[in-house]
């Protein structure tokens, strides 16, 4: 328990220094992790068996979960991608002032690359705006995709949502009539599997995973984090 302990603090640490802060999404479970492991290791010795015995089990269930969630997720990260889509459905990330941050260029740049291969494809840009934003996720989205030479009149917007239940049921909207029609979603990899679950449950037919890519220092700590959204996307149906 010490060495997993001391592994959490060190992965907190990895983090904060390659992000410059200190408190990026989900890396505080990370340092309450390496507490919660030196605490029980203290603790341990002192538990009567059978106390021991009920924690060794929900360790084993937990891991067993973990493990079959996590490979769903790597499951639909490695799905091949559609020859031909009707549509794209680009997912908001936060965006600092009016820039996007580095997980949302990576899905904007996953989408420039599909669309420069299929010109007939229209984007839909997806995310409303935070109070902590200067304007909406999805404002932010086109106008980077314009400044790579997407136009226009190829993109979408979609600027009401605050989840990602949000962004597929408003995008949905927009799509209306052409439910039939091919659609993928174009998200970071650790995020499709839950994006699919979401999208099928909202009635999507044809729709597909179009993955991008994620910085690898933060792909662990964001798998971790989408075992527990799944975990209540299927507790909240959302």
């Amino acid at each position: 328990m010490i060495l997993l302990g001391c592994a959490c603090f060190a992965y907190y640490f990895a983090i904060a220094v390659s992000s410059r802060r200190w408190n990026t999404t989900f890396s505080t479970f990370w340092a309450a992790a390496g507490i919660i492991f030196l605490v029980l290791e203290r603790l341990w010795r002192h538990m009567p068996q059978g106390l021991q015995s009920l924690f060794a089990v929900a360790a084993v269930s937990f891991t067993a979960s973990v493990c079959v969630v996590e490979w769903k997720i790597i499951r639909a990260m490695s799905a091949k991608e559609p020859k031909q889509l009707d549509w794209l459905v680009v997912l908001g990330a936060q965006v600092r002032g009016a820039k996007v941050t580095d997980s949302l260029r990576r899905r904007l740049d996953r989408a420039i690359l599909y669309y420069r291969s299929h010109p007939q494809t229209k984007i839909i840009v997806s995310g409303g705006q935070g109070n902590d934003e200067e304007i909406s996720e999805a404002e932010a989205m086109a106008q980077y995709l314009k400044s790579a030479d997407v136009p226009e009149c190829s993109i979408w917007l979609e600027d009401r949502s605050a989840s990602t239940f949000e962004n597929l049921l408003n995008s949905k909207k927009i799509i209306g009539e052409y439910q039939k029609a091919e659609i993928g979603i174009v998200t970071n990899n650790f995020h499709i599997y839950r994006a699919l679950r979401l999208a099928k449950n909202l009635g999507y037919q044809n729709v597909y995973g179009i993955a991008a890519s994620t910085k690898p220092i933060v792909l662990p700590n964001y798998m971790i984090r989408e075992f527990f959204a799944e975990g209540k996307r299927i507790l909240c149906k959302r």
